[in-house]
């Protein structure tokens, strides 16, 4: 069907390239990886990864690694060649500690969260940071497990529901962590529920016995942007009982938008999963005004979850969950109805969030001013030498109609350049081999000071404007 553009509702977007703001730090938005097998990721998901050189990846240290197999043995063939693809990228890593030997833990469940010889346990943490930190210069940041306040429904075989616990376990991992690498950032508690009194409980119990904290770490899949800047400045608030120069960053290490939930009464509710969802141009719309607002917040990190989709294997959780949860759980959400929120499908095809990485990547640089007179866009703007640029997600809830965008830059240095328009939406327009974006408009222009131009915004479509030398 034809567009009828004439028609179009308008939002203008003013750029002033003269102002200088702050660095555009992207690669403080990293990628969370695994928790899932202990496959590693495919040669061609993480040769991508690694183009968008994130500065930190989050990476699940699941029980599936088998690394403590008996008292005093060690074997690290599984997680080795896991952790070796990920430093092929290029990449630091912040490791979330999930393992759960048999031989300290002898019975399986979340419940069991308290190892049967606790000192042999931290022998167990020093042996893998020795690994991975110090052998292997991989590891520089180490976390508390994951979601210890919701357990194996989180895809964690810890159930802690008490701040106390949190922190005595967190005392516990991470001490050892220290005593072999003390230059190591350690933080927590992973939470899944920021609202969580276990949250400001942790957060209290650290700095009140001096443990330390340098990040303070918990997750979220809300589809509500809004709300994501709720908990920044929620969190940030918690930890203003430290000083200013000893205060625990923030980062939000598992994030994507809400579960595509059906009818919650239906026996069935978590049944919406077909292929088709992952290739929705709503998922990087999401994304992409996500991170602009997170950006705008002052979050200091992120980690969209996750790289790849891939099957569970029941037989690598039987050894350490409980029977409900292998089946129930992680069966269920990855084998028979999975998110797809990777960034590649099992067989490693792109999805289109990938896209959005690579177009803030390629916006590196300071940011500039950018005012949208409307609500219904999102919009961040960069500039360096040689390139101003512009972003723009139409996304939310004002964005129920297609519209065009009216850029309008000032204080552009005159002179030849050329314009490159790039769009994520239902026409999946790039090559799959080279992994690059296809413009839907690329031509020479010379511009004087000010320059105007006009972009096609579709309902949950990411846009990106740039104005080269």
């Amino acid at each position: 069907m034809s567009k009828n553009y004439l028609s179009m509702e308008r939002s203008i977007v003013r750029i002033d390239a003269s102002e200088t703001g702050r660095p555009l730090e992207v690669r403080r938005q990293g990628i969370g990886i695994g928790g899932v097998s202990s496959e590693p990721l495919p040669e061609r998901v993480a040769e991508a990864i690694g183009r968008l050189k994130p500065r930190l990846v989050r990476v699940f240290l699941q029980e599936y690694f088998d690394v403590y197999p008996d008292h005093g043995v060690f074997d690290w063939s599984r997680l080795d060649p896991y952790m070796d693809r990920i430093a092929e990228m290029g990449c630091k890593v912040l490791a979330t500690v999930n393992l759960k030997p048999p031989v300290l833990f002898p019975e399986p469940g979340h419940d069991h969260w308290m190892p049967n010889n606790p000192e042999e346990y931290q022998e167990v943490i020093r042996a893998l940071v020795r690994r991975y930190s110090l052998e292997k210069p991989i590891v520089t940041h180490w976390e508390h497990a994951n979601e210890t306040d919701i357990g194996e429904t989180g895809g964690c075989p810890f159930l802690m529901t008490t701040a106390e616990d949190n922190h005595f376990f967190y005392k516990m991992l991470m001490e050892p962590v220290l005593e072999v690498f003390p230059q190591a950032r350690v933080g927590g508690p992973a939470i899944a529920n920021w609202k969580s009194p276990i949250l400001k409980g942790f957060i209290d119990l650290c700095r009140e016995n001096g443990t330390p904290l340098h990040f303070v770490s918990w997750h979220s899949y809300c589809s509500d942007c809004e709300d994501f800047i709720r908990q920044v400045t929620a969190v940030r608030e918690l930890v203003e009982i430290y000083p200013v120069d000893g205060r625990p960053e923030l980062m939000i290490n598992e994030m994507n938008k809400g579960f595509d939930f059906q009818d919650m009464n239906h026996p069935d509710f978590h049944l919406v999963s077909v292929e088709e969802q992952a290739h929705q141009p709503l998922r990087a719309a999401f994304l992409a005004a996500n991170l602009m607002g997170l950006i705008d917040a002052g979050l200091d990190w992120s980690h969209y979850y996750h790289a790849w989709d891939c099957g569970m294997h029941p037989a690598e959780f039987a050894r350490f969950f409980s029977p409900s949860g292998v089946r129930e759980v992680m069966y269920r959400h990855w084998n028979e109805f999975p998110l797809r929120y990777g960034l590649f499908s099992d067989d490693s095809r792109v999805r289109p969030q990938y896209f959005v990485y690579r177009l803030l990547q390629q916006m590196e640089g300071n940011r500039t001013g950018c005012v949208v007179e409307s609500d219904d866009l999102h919009a961040l703007a960069s500039r360096r030498e040689g390139q101003v640029a512009v972003l723009l997600s139409h996304y939310g809830k004002g964005a129920d109609t297609d519209r065009l965008a009216i850029l309008r830059f000032s204080e552009l240095v005159p002179g030849r350049k050329r314009l490159t328009v790039f769009r994520i939406d239902e026409e999946r327009r790039w090559d799959e081999n080279t992994l690059e974006l296809i413009p839907v408009e690329s031509r020479r222009i010379d511009t004087l000071q000010e320059y105007h131009c006009q972009c096609y915004c579709p309902v949950n479509s990411v846009v990106a404007v740039f104005l080269e030398d």
